[in-house]
């Protein structure tokens, strides 16, 4: 299932990636710097293990919300395992709106993904995204989002990509 919610400047796809198993696989095996958390440890993964079909498939979800990327490259990516009771406070990611974001879930979990979108009206849009396999959550990283605590163990892949929009006058290679 796939949902999709906008507002000004900003956007949050929920989708499913088929090929989640083999990509959480690649990934573990791909650790460059592990640092341990008192709620988690935050495993940095080596960007060129990143598959080309994935690009491929962010692309495709983005265009096919209407959402003018012309490309994005994979920039950082954290493969998080999180402890008991962890969570992530209220973030976003560096308010970048030429960052894409995305995560993705290795196992169902109580701790959900709470994304806040503003809008002009002063209304801010909560939206709760509740982890199962294979659920890729796509957003721009100007996004304030959060994780709430799950008495269970869990696991995600964030993975942030540097966007060219299709009307980028600099024509930059991203």
């Amino acid at each position: 299932m796939e949902n999709s919610h906008f507002a000004p400047g900003q956007f949050v796809i929920e989708t499913e990636y088929p090929d989640w198993e083999n990509i959480k696989h690649i990934m573990i095996r791909s650790y460059v710097e592990t640092t341990d958390y008192p709620d988690r440890t935050q495993n940095t993964c080596d960007i060129n293990n990143i598959s080309l079909g994935f690009n491929d498939f962010i692309v495709k979800k983005l265009h096919d919300n209407n959402i003018p990327i012309e490309e994005i490259n994979a920039i950082h990516s954290w493969y998080i395992d999180y402890k008991p009771y962890g969570y992530q406070k209220v973030h976003n990611h560096t308010n970048e709106d030429s960052l894409i974001s995305t995560v993705m879930y290795f196992e169902e979990s109580d701790g959900s993904l709470v994304t806040l979108l503003g809008h002009t009206n002063t209304e801010v849009q909560h939206i709760e995204i509740n982890p199962t396999p294979g659920k890729l959550v796509i957003l721009n990283g100007n996004v304030n989002h959060l994780t709430y605590p799950s008495a269970n163990k869990r696991s995600v892949l964030v993975i942030n990509f540097k966007a060219r929009w299709k009307d980028d006058l600099t024509n930059e290679k991203v």
